[in-house]
């Protein structure tokens, strides 16, 4: 997964691909976003084909909880 909060000039998604990155997650601090590797190229899909039981709601409320302190 990538929090993606800053701006940068190195395209990832190319630079993820290259590497063979078959799936990653990138939250801009506002939207979710799943992406699957295809042909060599990245395309956005709605769930996780790793976790494909995971729907992004939950996974919104997750990021949504304060972190616990000890």
């Amino acid at each position: 997964m990538e929090v993606d909060i800053t701006h940068t000039d190195i395209d990832k998604l190319t630079l993820y691909a290259a590497l063979g990155v078959p799936e990653f997650w990138r939250y801009n601090g506002h939207t979710w976003r799943i992406y699957t590797l295809q042909d060599g190229a990245y395309t956005e899909t709605a769930t996780s084909p790793t976790f494909p039981f995971v729907e992004k709601a939950v996974l919104y409320e997750f990021l949504a909880r304060p972190a616990r302190t000890k």
